[in-house]
């Protein structure tokens, strides 16, 4: 008897403190404008969303914003599928409803906005826009008050061998630090 009243007791306590996990979906998050920390986008149809891989979907996602020099850093990461985004902004101003011509990212370039998707565990990971593909950004909120910078982007980025990567659908909603 007393084995199945402590049996019960552990399976209550067990299930007392069991969280329910956030799982994942696989569908992009809505747009939104509120600093809600949210980012995703579709590579080549896949959906991308930012995760750690610890078992817990905790979102991986950062944006830096200085004024002096005028610089925003946006990166978004995905641990179970070792892939990425990297977004840097050098001098370049941000108005709601701006469409911002995106390039090819290079350490130190100054007034350009530029971009990239890197897959970490393949050769020729990183893919980079370059001419004649294109890409954009559009702001859909800039306010340094709220500390909310969301917008919708999309591109099309090449790697070193040549593979083409399309990214449609960008969306996200960060809350600038």
């Amino acid at each position: 008897m007393r084995k199945v009243y402590f049996l019960l007791i552990a399976v209550a306590l067990t299930s007392a403190t069991c969280k329910k996990e956030k799982i994942n979906t696989g569908k992009l998050p809505p747009i939104t404008q509120t600093g809600e920390n949210t980012f995703g986008a579709t590579v080549n149809g896949k959906v991308f969303l930012p995760k750690v891989n610890f078992g817990n979907y905790t979102v991986k996602l950062a944006v830096s914003y200085s004024l002096n020099p005028q610089q925003l850093q946006m990166i978004a990461n995905n641990t179970d599928s070792n892939d990425g985004f990297n977004f840097i902004f050098n001098d370049v101003s941000f108005n709601t409803g701006d469409i911002i011509q995106l390039s090819q990212l290079v350490v130190g370039k100054r007034n350009v906005a530029m971009a990239g998707y890197s897959i970490t565990r393949e050769t020729g990971g990183s893919y980079d826009i370059v001419p004649p593909l294109t890409g954009t950004l559009t702001v859909l909120k800039f306010d340094v008050t709220q500390k909310i910078f969301a917008g919708t982007f999309s591109f099309e980025a090449v790697n070193s061998l040549g593979e083409k990567v399309i990214v449609k659908d960008g969306r996200f909603d960060l809350k600038l630090q």
